[in-house]
């Protein structure tokens, strides 16, 4: 094993989920260190993302949200979680391609895998958060949306925190403008590719 790289066995879990709501800067390298080559990688993210959409649809199926915005954004992934599955997976692959290819212009040196390992670590966090908030719904759906609302702000944090380390910036600012712009570029090139479809199927005989 090379310097700087991290034995996956001896990774403590449960330290590391600690250390990453407490002191997010300090797992970065831990996380890189393992040195996942990106096929691996892309099945864990894959991995994270069913399991995600899993428990989205349990959660809407259990407890039907009464709002009919928070409804409406159930409904895809009631109805169609395979479909939902595959489409948040490319969001979030072309998320981490994104964060590595600006960051690169933006002089960061993080290699792509090191970005995938962290989204889907990221992805594990958020799996963590909703199984909580699946379990305490029943109990006290205003303290379970205080708790989502916390941890979906803590988690821009952190990520905000995974993008500087992992490129080196030592500057946040850098990082949040980064970010900001990675999910500006995902979302114009999924508005662009939904407009080239429909304008293909509407030219079509």
């Amino acid at each position: 094993m090379g310097p700087g790289m991290t034995d996956i066995k001896t990774l403590d879990l449960p330290g590391l989920l600690r250390e990453t709501v407490l002191t997010p800067q300090l797992v970065v390298p831990k996380i890189t260190g393992l040195n996942l080559a990106r096929r691996p990688l892309m099945m864990g993210l894959a991995l994270m993302t069913a399991l995600n959409v899993i428990i989205y649809a349990l959660t809407g199926l259990l407890y039907p949200p009464q709002d009919p915005s928070v409804r409406a954004f159930y409904a895809p992934i009631v109805q169609t979680p395979v479909l939902f599955a595959g489409f948040m997976y490319l969001v979030l692959a072309l998320v981490s391609r994104f964060i590595f290819s600006f960051g690169q212009s933006f002089g960061g040196k993080a290699r792509h895998e090191d970005i995938l390992a962290l989204i889907v670590w990221i992805q594990a966090l958020r799996l963590i958060v909703s199984l909580i908030a699946l379990v305490f719904t029943a109990i006290s759906p205003g303290l379970t949306s205080l708790f989502t609302l916390g941890a979906g702000i803590w988690g821009i944090y952190i990520h905000i925190v995974f993008v500087d380390e992992a490129h080196g910036f030592h500057d946040k600012l850098k990082a949040a403008v980064l970010t900001v712009l990675t999910y500006l570029g995902v979302t114009m090139a999924i508005v662009l590719s939904l407009m080239a479809v429909f304008m293909l199927v509407a030219g079509g005989p």
